[in-house]
């Protein structure tokens, strides 16, 4: 572990980031938030709901559809956070009511149960102890869930993901950037509600006719969230207490705080032969988060009182507040004083931008346009293709080849082969592009100097109108592909290397 340490603990501190805030600032107030996908036959809709809340933060049942749902179905969504002693009578509130109306329910794979634990007020010591938590436990709670949860594109864990969450939240810790793509929503835990709602998302659960499932598993996801930042304060004691304790008896631990049902604690332990290798084997996933920053000398900073700007003002519905220190506000008021010049086309404006706010005198040269928000369409770009400014790549979009269906598809073979920091080869559309396992493949994406940006099987899509969900996305970031299952793809002209 020393030596662990030692080789990655090369961070002071986080860039940009100020140690003692929280990073979700605010408070949001109740526990926890729940969404149930759900299809079925005679689902009953908001107005037949209205009579069901709770009775401390009046959370009511909504509902809307969702595109991922196929036949009759709704998803239900509560409108506002619940306290944690109010997810019992909500749940049971709602599958009452799909009894009394005689709701047949259809739960197939695409039928989910997510849930957002509140993390407004939390420092990024708290959301660390909670991911590396998560993932020590992801395998034997994502077998609880369900077979059909395991390799979901709609929850990948950590194994399944090339660590995405873990990989992204180091990044952040190393960086200060919290900018993540978008199909990192898709992982069993995920970050991006962080920034978006201030809360943890856990994905992994199904759907189910038993409500008390769905009960269990809210309360033991936010008893472990809390449990991390409470009892591991310090990400880096999670280190010993998996090698003093072990898994089986932190989960106890939790289960006991949730408060679960003796069938849910039997049941995640028996997913697995031995709870505590599968625990530690997960652990290991997470462990360049709590053993690879210094957060015993973080820690000190962490802990220091966070005051939020005295000269804050009330933020005004649809507008945005930016902190400011008392020499900027200074700096403000002085130039509101100053007379303001007339415009004068004929003559050059005259601006100085010093660190004091003072103007002074200088010419400012006329900016250049802006480029087209679209470009050119290159030659090898079929028009199958439509420009993506957020990945800057050509993207193929034609519904009718992508029109697959969740339940057709195949997994591709684990290979242990990698594209660690390989080039990736120039479109030619003379050659067909397939695995090296020959499996066809179709090209999804052409970055803007012609190469391949990603791939997909032909047998391997699932798509939703025109959006893909499932493919292989080259990172130029680090040089890596990803698939979300551990299988990455080879494809032509590029070279590979095994791994053993």
């Amino acid at each position: 572990m020393e030596e662990y340490e030692k080789a990655f603990s090369e961070i002071v501190c986080i860039p940009g980031v100020e140690m003692n805030r929280p990073y979700a600032a605010g408070a949001v107030p109740g526990d926890v938030g729940l969404e149930l996908e759900i299809e079925g036959r005679g689902l009953p809709t908001e107005g037949a709901l209205e009579k069901i809340k709770g009775v401390k933060s009046n959370a009511r049942w909504s509902t809307k559809t969702d595109g991922s749902l196929r036949g009759e179905s709704l998803e239900y969504v509560l409108n506002a956070p619940c306290m944690i002693d109010e997810v019992e009578p909500l749940v049971a509130g709602l599958y009452d009511k799909f009894s009394s109306v005689k709701t047949e329910l259809l739960l197939t794979n695409r039928c989910s149960t997510h849930v957002h634990v509140n993390m407004t007020g939390k420092k990024i010591n708290e959301i660390t102890s909670a991911i590396a938590l998560w993932t020590a436990f992801e395998e034997p709670l994502t077998l609880w869930a369900g077979e059909e949860r395991v390799n979901n594109h709609f929850c990948l864990s950590a194994k399944d993901s090339n660590q995405g969450t873990v990989q992204a939240w180091r990044g952040f810790l190393r960086s200060g950037r919290a900018r993540w793509g978008d199909n990192l929503k898709y992982s069993a835990l995920n970050i991006l509600t962080l920034n978006r709602f201030g809360s943890l998302e856990y994905r992994v659960m199904n759907a189910s006719e038993d409500p008390r499932r769905i009960i269990d598993w809210t309360k033991f996801v936010f008893a472990l969230t809390r449990y991390a930042g409470d009892v591991f304060n310090n990400p880096k004691s999670l280190l010993y207490a998996m090698s003093e304790r072990g898994g089986r008896d932190l989960f106890i631990e939790i289960c006991a705080r949730a408060g679960v049902s003796e069938e849910f604690v039997l049941g995640v332990s028996r997913t697995v032969s031995n709870l505590d290798r599968a625990v530690l084997d997960g652990f290991r996933r997470a462990q360049p988060l709590v053993a690879g920053f210094d957060w015993d000398a973080w820690m000190p900073e962490i802990n220091k009182e966070y005051i939020a700007n005295p000269f804050g003002t009330k933020k005004a519905k649809g507008s945005f507040v930016i902190d400011v220190g008392p020499e900027m506000l200074e700096n403000a008021r002085r130039l509101l004083l100053e007379p303001i010049a007339r415009v004068d086309w004929d003559e050059p404006v005259e601006a100085d931008i010093r660190p004091t706010g003072r103007r002074g005198l200088a010419n400012i040269a006329v900016a250049p346009p802006q480029p087209a928000l679209t470009p050119v369409r290159p030659d090898f770009v079929p028009d199958t293709f439509r420009y993506d400014r957020v990945t800057d790549n050509w993207v193929f979009f034609d519904s009718a080849i992508l029109s697959r269906h969740n339940d057709n598809i195949r997994r591709l073979p684990e290979r242990r082969v990698s594209f660690l920091r390989a080039p990736r080869a120039r479109v030619d559309w003379s050659k067909p592009v397939q695995f090296t396992d020959g499996t066809p493949a179709i090209v999804g994406a052409i970055s803007q100097d012609g190469r391949i940006a990603q791939v997909h099987a032909l047998d391997n899509i699932i798509s939703n109108g025109n959006s893909l969900y499932r493919g292989f996305w080259y990172n130029a970031s680090d040089g890596l592909w990803n698939g979300g299952d551990n299988t990455y793809p080879v494809v032509q002209n590029v070279p590979v290397r095994d791994e053993f």
